[in-house]
């Protein structure tokens, strides 16, 4: 294959602008090339489908070489035959646990039909990993799962859960202990009946709070039913929420009979029949055609039990009252429980009341105030009408685990789409984010366990609930590539990552668009900030430094047509679905609030027997939440094998934690395998799941490096501290000691001091100091006994430990 440069240069910074602002980027700045790819703006994926073919690979005489030595070691803890380990965000696939022990899950499958995949699971206890990671993994569950998540529960326990592709909902296995492999303990949830909700993400408190997000899949398939339409938007992200710790779920209504000519708006304090009890609901709700199009009622989901069938009723009510001239205050014959606020009210004698009066205030069910004072006194009858209209009610079923979040409905959303979503816990506050081709970037928080949330648009798209036969976009704006993640710091606040893209429009007279999958930035957000900011752009990784970043066309093709056809001859395809060439960021923290993200590239000159490029993954940190971004550094660096799919422990101690999986060939089997060229066929072996612990003295040293090979020159490396011995005594109640090396001469030397919520508390430095031995003075009288965060720096390195005050 001839090769083609495409050239890229830096790409602008964002102008800051309001909630509602949109990112700006030089178009011609932040491509590869300029290949707008054509795809279906209705479409909402299934999940793929094995080719069945048992063709494998020897890649034996493909091994990797490293490209330079690393101060620390990737480990094989597991391999998979089923390579497709998400179609966008990666989610959460390792804990680093506080006794530092670590666990990392992924797809696994042993057989090339992949009838048997399920969930990988390896446990490192400190010095070894549980399971052989020579061998193909074998899945934890009974049945076939995917798209695992990893958490921990109260009483030390661990959870995964997995979805069932063919029928929906999800698995949710959990061991007695922390690194037990024993999962028997199986149940399914948050099953939908026909729906079929799949790609979970999950998080919870380390606690009883457990939190999920997931899309419907689609199908036309026999026996099969199409996603479902909630609130106006076609297969929606959705959110649901245990507070036992997934023993049952909270409850969320579905509308199920809309009445007639129903007055569309928000009203408040309606008396609902709830299985016999009468209750005051919130509700808001849109109606179009007869259909409910969005419907959301404002209660708390713990409300409600499965299977309560509420009826809003809205009926003209004729009254027996006192009136007492020029009272607004009105005294019932007999007590009603069925007026509402802002109902309109008359009387049976003529101007005892004045034209346009309403209820303002429900004081008891014998006693209501009206907004205008009686002109008369006496025995009246009153005609009270709600603000919905006579007649008027609707009823909906309180009959599904799974709800949809404020502001996801038919104003702004057309549908939602698989993976296209993170989500974040931290003790009480709940994170989600999500964002994709022609849709906002939208975060949603809560700061009360999940039972209630507030949007926030990060990107505003141009045009809200994008419709490609309604809608034109000559201007391709940029949007997320639905790669994301989440994190909240130590404070928290906020901060989210999301792979860039850019689309366009000139023809309303189908339902496809066009899109760039050529873009190559990450985009970075916080709540102290207006809009979102480019922190990593393609120019970075110009190996060569001739000015233009060279990668052949198959990283970002694709198969089209019926997912098994080669485009324009091109014989082998690597892109993840609609991502840009980077994408999937994964962020973790330390005790200090240092912030790291990995993110994943192809690698230019680094290409296959195909003649694509390989992928490396990436990482940069910033160490002042946020306000600034080291460059990028190589955490991969190997020669002829393709790394990909990372995560990283959002836990981050002296090291950050990674997962990783890894082969040969660019691409993955189960979306980029031709039948009939077997160009992406299964290795023998499987693919390689591989774990490293990165040394964050490297990292913040830049001892790791943005290298590929070529043009290697030694670093200059500061001083490096490490902690010969933890704080002794420890706990202690006035002053405790540290001892620590210091590898060279350091000019100056910081010691911080900070609690757990990351508020610093004490700060000392200490001046021109040798190489070796040191003892360090922490005086802690004045603190209240507690858990404490001590952080020694050296320039650029740092390491943070614990430490108690009784």
């Amino acid at each position: 294959m001839k090769k083609k440069n495409y050239f890229l240069t830096f790409l602008s910074c964002i102008v800051a602008g309001s909630t509602m602002a949109q990112i700006k980027i030089d178009p011609t700045a932040s491509m590869v090339g300029n290949h707008p790819v054509t795809t279906n703006g209705h479409a909402i994926l299934k999940e793929p489908k094995a080719d069945n073919q048992p063709v494998t690979y020897s890649p034996a005489s493909q091994r990797a070489v490293d490209r330079r030595s690393l101060s620390y070691s990737y480990l094989k803890i597991g391999a998979t035959r089923y390579d497709l380990q998400s179609n966008a965000s990666i989610g959460r696939r390792i804990v680093l646990h506080d006794d530092g022990t670590v666990t990392a899950v992924f797809t696994t499958s042993t057989d090339n039909s992949f009838a048997n995949r399920g969930t990988g699971h390896n446990h490192f206890n400190g010095s070894t990993w549980s399971r052989n990671g020579n061998i193909v993994t074998p899945r934890l569950e009974n049945s076939r799962t995917g798209w695992p998540s990893i958490g921990i529960l109260d009483g030390n326990k661990e959870f995964v859960i997995g979805h069932i592709a063919e029928t929906g909902g999800f698995v949710m296995s959990v061991n007695s202990s922390i690194g037990d492999n024993n999962f028997s303990n199986q149940k399914v949830i948050l099953p939908e009946g026909n729906d079929r909700p799949i790609w979970g993400r999950a998080a919870t408190d380390n606690n009883k709070h457990l939190h999920i997000i997931c899309n419907y899949t689609d199908s036309t398939d026999p026996g099969q039913t199409a996603a479902p339409t909630i609130n106006g938007v076609r297969a929606p992200m959705m959110y649901g929420r245990s507070a036992d710790g997934g023993q049952t779920w909270d409850v969320f209504g579905r509308v199920t009979n809309a009445g007639s000519s129903f007055f569309n708006g928000s009203y408040s304090g309606i008396p609902a029949l709830n299985t016999g009890v009468t209750k005051d609901v919130k509700v808001s709700f849109q109606v179009e055609n007869g259909s409910v199009v969005i419907f959301n009622v404002d209660n708390k989901a713990t409300d409600f039990s499965m299977g309560d069938v509420i009826t809003l009723q809205g009926r003209l009510t004729n009254v027996e009252s006192e009136l007492s001239q020029g009272s607004t205050i009105v005294n019932l014959i007999s007590p009603i429980g069925a007026i509402v606020p802002g109902s309109t009210v008359s009387s049976s004698v003529p101007g005892a009341l004045p034209q346009g009066t309403v209820v303002v205030n429900v004081i008891s069910p014998t006693s209501i105030e009206l907004s205008n004072p009686s002109n008369e006194s006496g025995s009246a009858l009153l005609d009270i009408i709600p603000p919905y209209g006579p007649g008027r009610f609707f009823s909906f079923n309180m009959n599904s685990n799974l709800g949809i979040l404020p502001g996801f409905d038919k104003n702004r959303w057309n549908s939602g789409s698989a993976d296209r979503y993170a989500i974040d816990v931290r003790d009480s506050i709940v994170a989600i984010v999500h964002g994709g081709l022609t849709t906002d970037i939208t975060v949603w928080k809560s700061i009360n366990h999940g039972l209630t949330f507030t949007p926030i648009i990060v990107d505003s798209f141009p045009v809200g609930a994008f419709d490609p036969e309604k809608h034109l976009l000559l201007d391709t704006p940029v949007c997320s590539d639905g790669t994301h993640d989440i994190l909240i710091d130590h404070n928290g606040r906020v901060h989210i990552w999301s792979g860039l893209s850019r689309v366009y429009n000139d023809d309303t007279f189908t339902s496809t668009y066009n899109f760039y999958p050529t873009t190559a930035a990450i985009g970075y957000w916080n709540e102290d900030m207006a809009s979102m900011s480019v922190i990593v752009q393609g120019n970075q990784f110009d190996r060569d430094n001739n000015g233009q970043l060279d990668l052949e066309r198959g990283v970002w093709s694709t198969l089209v047509g019926d997912g098994r056809d080669i485009p324009d001859g091109i014989f082998h395809v690597a892109r993840l679905t609609n991502t840009s060439i980077i994408r999937q960021p994964s962020a973790g923290i330390d005790n200090s609030g240092q912030m790291f993200v990995t993110f994943s590239v192809p690698v230019e000159g680094e290409v296959d027997f195909n003649n694509v490029n390989y992928r490396d993954i990436y990482i940069i940190y910033s160490t002042d939440g946020g306000m600034t971004w080291s460059a990028p550094q190589n955490v991969t660096q190997q020669k002829r094998r393709e790394s990909d799919f990372a995560c990283i422990a959002k836990k981050v101690n002296d090291f950050v934690h990674i997962v990783l999986q890894e082969d040969d060939i660019p691409g993955n089997n189960l979306t980029h395998n031709s039948p009939l060229a077997s160009n992406h066929p299964i290795p023998e072996d499987g693919n390689d799941i591989l774990y490293a612990a990165i040394p964050v003295s490297d990292i913040l040293s830049g001892a790791v490096g943005n290298y590929f090979g070529l043009n290697v020159k030694d670093i200059n490396r500061p001083s490096t501290v490490f902690v010969v011995s933890q704080n002794a005594p420890n706990p202690f109640s006035n002053s405790t000691q540290i001892t620590i090396y210091l590898s060279d001469y350091t000019k100056d030397l910081e010691v911080k001091v900070s609690d757990l919520m990351g508020k610093t508390l004490m700060t000392e430095r200490m001046s021109n100091l040798y190489a070796g031995n040191h003892v360090i003075q922490i005086d802690a009288s004045n603190f209240t006994p507690g858990i404490y965060y001590y952080s020694i720096t050296s320039g650029n390195n740092t390491v943070t430990k614990k430490m108690m005050v009784k």
